[in-house]
């Protein structure tokens, strides 16, 4: 596996303050920048809002008269009632910050070449049988640790500080990821170590 990274440098940066990314044969370390953020969402939906006897065919007129004329409603409170239709994956935006604390082509330069191989495909050119991106595990401040994790976007900045020799001096990755499924009710203590 290859390292890549402010992996050991940092001049003493708090393990809690650093984002690792490991794939099959890279792992990347960066720090956790301004604004990064983790989103769980449930879905929920209304499909009794439209079971009344006022959207009955033939009723409809009626109800929206009487409702205009007398204030009242064929609307129930059941109608609101919210049916659960399923979890999404965690998603996570997050900026990495990289910095060259010793080796710019290693610890910027490097670490941006990484994110950016964990996010591609190996396809063949003619034939079916490529490779997806492989899932990741996430590890943001060594206390949240999730695995099955993929890479939807690794955007960075190309008019970035560079050293003398043209590697980039710092960065910002920012990343979009997805977990690979819903987690259950059980999975969350596990996450948070």
């Amino acid at each position: 596996m290859e390292y890549y990274g402010s992996i050991n440098a940092g001049f003493n940066v708090s393990d809690y303050l650093k984002l690792t990314l490991t794939s099959e044969d890279y792992s990347v370390v960066g720090y956790i920048g301004e604004g990064a953020a983790m989103n769980i969402t449930s879905n929920w939906d209304t499909p009794l809002s439209m079971d009344n006897i006022g959207s009955l065919a033939g009723l409809s007129a009626t109800a929206n008269l009487s409702q205009v004329t007398t204030d009242k409603t064929s609307v129930m409170r059941w109608n609101s009632l919210q049916v659960w239709e399923g979890g999404m994956a965690p998603t996570f935006s997050i900026p990495m910050e990289l910095f060259a604390w010793q080796d710019a082509s290693t610890e910027v330069q490097g670490a941006i070449m990484a994110l950016m191989a964990m996010i591609s495909p190996e396809l063949n050119d003619t034939t079916p049988g490529g490779r997806r991106p492989y899932s990741v595990t996430l590890d943001i401040g060594r206390r949240i640790k999730i695995t099955d994790v993929v890479i939807q976007s690794v955007d960075y900045d190309l008019s970035a500080p560079r050293t003398w020799d043209g590697y980039f001096a710092r960065n910002t990755v920012t990343l979009q990821m997805t977990g690979m499924s819903a987690l259950n009710r059980t999975d969350v203590p596990n996450l948070f170590i």
